[in-house]
């Protein structure tokens, strides 16, 4: 098969859209199908990601968010498509130059049925990735791999033929998450260390990173961790975090565009981390993590794994400084009970899961 992915990161939007479709791409390809991204070039987008892990490249020309094209769709992050849904449709299948892909899997909350309808004539079949059930879908396929989220949200937004797949059983983690995961477990059945892990995810636009080090700096007792910190080689404050580590009274590490997450994840025993897609890696390990809300769309999740004791949660931003350290201590204190629970959510097949799927509706 030939599967179209369109999706964009920025340092508005993150990393994460484009990473857990690069996932789904991995295992299709292992599957012997062609994969192509189609993505916006925009500062931040993360494109030679996609030409690193071997994967087809397209390109579609940088455009001027002047808020033009996009006020008339009126859905929440209509501005994180620069151009609106009519000129990027138009856009994607000039990209295509002909080509008709067996799926397009598209993964963008900008878009919606009106990108969908327009864009589904050059091929047989849509998937959507969704987190949020704020709109309407034209497509055979919708996944919404968050915790919590009942496939009957998306009753009124699909139409009734369509397979909706729900929950973290089905999210997208790359394979090396569920080869780590037996170790981790296992791990933590013995350990009582105190390697904590910082990771706000690939971007971490407004230094919520930062935040964390300077509540950490003050935070008594904090001597015991041994820190590692994580960044996105292209994180626009990963210059302002390097120099805040080195002056750091703390036994601290920056790591920067790893490629072992799962490794690093495994072998650390808490993390400090996103109420974003990188939840489910965390959950898949067993890894008792403080979870940071650090965006509106995230807060759903980081409610439902709190309330499962997957998780602790501090919901705002403007509070990280008055109770991470509180909140750092009573989750080691509690962490057999947040490796329990966390890691009962998501065993770290999703991807494949997806892509049987995916080829199933092919006839594959």
């Amino acid at each position: 098969m030939l599967i179209a992915f369109r999706a964009d990161a920025s340092f508005e939007i993150g990393s994460g859209h484009l990473m857990r479709c690069l996932t789904l791409a991995d295992e299709l390809a292992r599957r012997g199908n062609q994969c192509l991204f189609i993505v916006r070039c925009q500062p931040g987008d993360h494109s030679q990601v996609v030409l690193e892990r071997g994967h087809e490249l397209l390109l579609m020309p940088r455009l001027t968010n002047d808020g033009a094209g996009h006020m008339d769709s009126g859905l929440d992050h209509a501005h994180w498509l620069v151009g609106g849904q009519d000129r990027d449709a138009d856009d994607f299948v000039e990209a295509l130059q002909g080509r008709n892909p067996d799926w397009i899997i598209v993964d963008h909350y900008g878009i919606d049925r009106h990108w969908e309808d327009r864009a589904r004539n050059c091929c047989l079949r849509v998937m959507a990735i969704d987190d949020l059930a704020d709109r309407e879908h034209h497509c055979e396929l919708l996944l919404d791999q968050n915790f919590g989220r009942n496939c009957d949200a998306y009753s009124r937004l699909v139409p009734a033929s369509v397979t909706v797949l729900c929950g973290p059983r089905f999210a997208l983690l790359r394979r090396e998450f569920s080869e780590w995961r037996n170790y981790s477990i296992q791990r933590r059945l013995k350990a009582n260390g105190h390697r904590l892990l910082i990771n706000l995810g690939g971007v971490d636009q407004n230094n919520v990173t930062g935040q964390v080090l300077e509540a950490l700096s003050r935070c008594p007792g904090a001597e015991v961790f041994d820190i590692s910190v994580v960044m996105g080689a292209n994180s626009p404050c990963l210059e302002s975090v390097e120099v805040q580590v080195r002056q750091l009274d703390l036994k601290a590490e920056l790591l920067t565009g790893i490629s072992n997450m799962a490794e690093v994840m495994a072998s650390s025993d808490l993390a400090i981390g996103a109420a974003g897609a990188t939840s489910w890696e965390r959950c898949c390990l067993g890894l008792p993590t403080l979870l940071l809300v650090i965006a509106e769309n995230q807060k759903p999740v980081a409610t439902a794994l709190a309330e499962h004791g997957a998780a602790l949660c501090i919901f705002n931003p403007d509070c990280i400084s008055a109770q991470l350290c509180e909140s750092l201590f009573m989750l080691s204190d509690q962490r057999a009970a947040f490796t329990e629970s966390s890691m009962a959510l998501c065993d770290g097949d999703g991807a494949a899961r997806v892509a049987d799927h995916l080829q199933e509706a092919s006839g594959g």
